[in-house]
């Protein structure tokens, strides 16, 4: 219980007081549907990926008494190389590390996802594996509805990081104030999801993307 006691003073400082604001006035990250996140019990985030800011950017939103139960999944070939960074990304963003290749490191991958929905956790997922060029969105790979077909009564919320991969895009360390948003939509539970398959569902998926990007453009 201190433990979890320190680990959420110490998040609400690092995401509330100063990541919050850092990202708004000084790379000019908007929120605007922060007031009107979801009231979720959990749910399975899904974003598009551009910069290693939408992690930041994500955990800056979520309100604090969902924080320590939501979890960012990342590769574990990134950012798990060492015992300190793994520790690091686990106890500071609250990352599930997964493996990326083979199947037996799929099945461990899952195995850990699975753990996590089931003690009621919420996650984050970035279903186009690695960040793409700015302003992209690639297409989004099968994992995401493989898990929503074994978990069908929890609903995923549609997220579209906008202009973020452009403040800070994939292969550079340096920041560059961009106007940003972070765009939420409301919780999706899709119809008879068991008898869809996997490539139906996870287009489903990516179009709930586009639409939050579509919605801002007109």
């Amino acid at each position: 219980m201190m433990k979890r006691y320190l680990k959420y003073t110490i998040h609400f400082f690092l995401f509330k007081i100063v990541l919050k604001n850092f990202l708004r006035l000084f790379v000019g990250i908007s929120f605007p549907h922060s007031k009107k996140f979801p009231h979720y019990e959990q749910c399975i985030f899904v974003a598009n990926h551009n910069s290693h800011l939408d992690t930041a950017a994500f955990l800056s939103m979520v309100p604090m008494k969902h924080h320590l139960d939501s979890h960012p999944i990342a590769a574990n070939d990134y950012f798990g190389k060492s015992p300190w960074a793994r520790g690091f990304f686990e106890f500071f963003f609250n990352t599930i590390l997964i493996e990326r290749k083979g199947l037996k490191n799929f099945e461990k991958s899952m195995d850990a996802i699975h753990l996590a929905l089931s003690q009621k956790k919420s996650i984050l997922l970035f279903p186009e594996g690695s960040r793409g060029e700015p302003e992209i969105m690639g297409q989004f790979k099968n994992g995401i509805a493989y898990i929503l077909k074994t978990h069908p009564h929890v609903p995923f919320v549609p997220i579209y990081m906008q202009g973020l991969g452009k403040a800070m895009p994939k292969g550079d360390s340096v920041i560059i104030p961009h106007d940003s948003k972070v765009i939420v939509g409301q919780p999706i539970l899709i119809p008879n999801v068991a008898e869809l398959s996997l490539s139906q569902i996870t287009s489903i998926v990516r179009q709930s993307v586009l639409d939050l990007e579509n919605s801002e453009n007109t």
